[in-house]
């Protein structure tokens, strides 16, 4: 489902995306995971639309937040001001973040929350397995971003 919701968006935003970049050549346009993740960041927010929104339609109301580096940094900021109530952050490193209150690792006992947003997609895979153990909800970021947008996109 993951690589279908991505590349659904990259084939939608081609042809956008190849006048951005400035392809007449006939290239194909190769973008890593985190250009495509911030593209449709970017993208979404330039349309209005924001997670927060999103994440209230689906009846979440409390997060937390796993990751926290640049993109759990990204995230933090664009809830603090929403309705949406980010509980907490968890972390491999839990002493050396300050941007979010209350930090923890995983392996702490971790209060119940909506759903976490995994924010380093690139290690998913595992995270959603040691949260599954502790039967904790969880949606990578880059599908939240995707499925923010197509909800936007659908309801505009």
């Amino acid at each position: 489902i993951r690589m279908v919701l991505r590349y659904r968006f990259l084939i939608d935003r081609i042809f956008g995306l190849a006048e951005i970049y400035n392809i007449n050549r006939g290239g194909i346009l190769i973008m890593s995971e985190a250009e495509s993740l911030l593209y449709n960041w970017v993208y979404m927010k330039q349309r209005g639309i924001n997670v927060s929104d999103y994440l209230h339609v689906l009846g979440i109301h409390k997060v937390a937040i796993y990751g926290a580096g640049k993109y759990g940094v990204l995230l933090y900021n664009e809830l603090k001001n929403s309705a949406i109530n980010v509980a907490y952050g968890i972390d491999r490193s839990v002493g050396n973040i300050n941007f979010i209150p209350n930090v923890f690792n995983v392996e702490d006992h971790l209060e119940s929350v909506d759903i976490v947003i995994i924010t380093p997609f690139w290690e998913a895979e595992s995270i959603i397995a040691v949260l599954n153990k502790k039967g904790m909800n969880s949606i990578v970021l880059d599908d939240l971003v995707y499925s923010t947008i197509a909800i936007g996109e659908k309801n505009e």
